[in-house]
């Protein structure tokens, strides 16, 4: 009998061997089997669960199913609040139902958690109308929906910052020109 098969075997039989010859082997071993048994061997097994369970969440064929998924049942809803939002039928939604459907307060819950932060309906509604003809359309509603949602990516807020840059230059360019 050994401390190692105590370990990883039957500790009680062990412990019940050892405790005939002195009661005090009791605690050496519940305190062994404590401290190694319960601590280093959970840990242990922790570690190379964590470690699994990172090696497959970083997967790329799971990481890109998962995505496509999370994007495919957003577009959906999304869609659906467009219905929801489109009260005449006609296939677009104007500023008024827009507005219309936004002083809901479940709406702006459910917007809220899907990520979609529209607190202007006005500005909101110039980044949904792409083509400036005061009506979305599904289409228009589902590309500019995302680019509503959650805080602008790095590349966005550069290209901002190169054309507010080139409007500068010009704007400058004209002031310098003399009349």
């Amino acid at each position: 009998m050994s401390m190692f098969e105590m370990l990883l075997g039957s500790w009680y039989t062990t412990t019940r061997e050892l405790i005939k010859v002195s009661e005090w082997y009791a605690i050496l071993c519940v305190v062994h089997q404590l401290a190694l048994g319960f601590a280093v061997i959970e840990v242990m097994a922790d570690v190379f669960l964590h470690e699994t369970f990172q090696k497959a969440s970083l997967d790329d064929g799971s990481m890109t199913t998962q995505t496509m998924r999370k994007i495919k049942s957003n577009t959906k809803k999304i869609k659906v609040f467009f219905e929801t939002a489109d009260q005449d039928g006609d296939g677009f939604v104007d500023k008024s139902e827009l507005e219309q459907i936004l002083q809901r307060n479940e709406v702006r819950k459910w917007l809220s958690g899907m990520g979609l932060e529209i607190g202007n309906v006005v500005s909101a509604f110039a980044v949904l109308d792409n083509n400036g003809d005061e009506q979305v359309s599904l289409e228009e509603f589902v590309e500019g929906a995302w680019y509503l949602k959650g805080q602008a990516s790095a590349i966005e807020t550069a290209k901002v910052r190169v054309m507010l840059e080139e409007m500068k230059g010009k704007v400058e360019g004209r002031v310098q020109q003399p009349r």
